[in-house]
């Protein structure tokens, strides 16, 4: 599974009440509401810009504080492939994963908005414009999450949690 796109940077320290902010929220906001709504704050193109297979890349510290996994169900929703960071919020990267979105720490330094990126995570490389960087491969058991589209979607299929 190669994931290939072009990159959408950010910083450290970008709360998913930042990137899914509350203040654009209601009880009744609709799943298109939050996607046009994603990163308002400090991309407000974000929505309007990004494609299917596109990557977010970030520092520091990505997702943390929330707990809402609609945090990434919106990423997922947009087409963003994967999110490379250097750090995660521990609630965002299960909830990440357990929606179908790959996450992956490594070195983000090299990346810079726009590049093109393509992510292997079954061998843990990265190809970009500044060369390779590589990174921990997720573990079959993993890969088949993500394949299936998240940990509810591989358990309504295969009848149980991958060994």
């Amino acid at each position: 599974m190669i994931l290939s796109g072009k990159a959408f940077r950010f910083g450290d320290n970008v709360s998913t009440d930042v990137h899914l902010s509350v203040k654009y929220r209601s009880p009744d906001t609709t799943l298109q509401v939050l996607m046009r709504d994603a990163f308002k704050d400090i991309d407000p193109a974000f929505s309007a810009s990004v494609r299917q297979g596109d990557v977010v890349v970030a520092g520091e510290n990505f997702g943390l504080v929330s707990s809402r996994a609609d945090a990434a169900v919106v990423l997922r929703e947009l087409g963003i492939s994967c999110v490379l960071a250097r750090s995660f919020g521990h609630m965002f990267y299960r909830n990440a994963i357990n929606m179908g979105l790959p996450v992956i720490e490594c070195d983000t330094d090299s990346i810079s908005a726009g590049d093109k990126v393509e992510v292997d995570p079954e061998t843990g490389a990265i190809q970009t414009g500044g060369g390779e960087i590589r990174f921990a491969p997720y573990p079959p058991s993993l890969l088949k999450i993500i394949a299936a589209g998240g940990l509810i979607p591989f358990i309504q299929k295969e009848g149980g949690y991958p060994s």
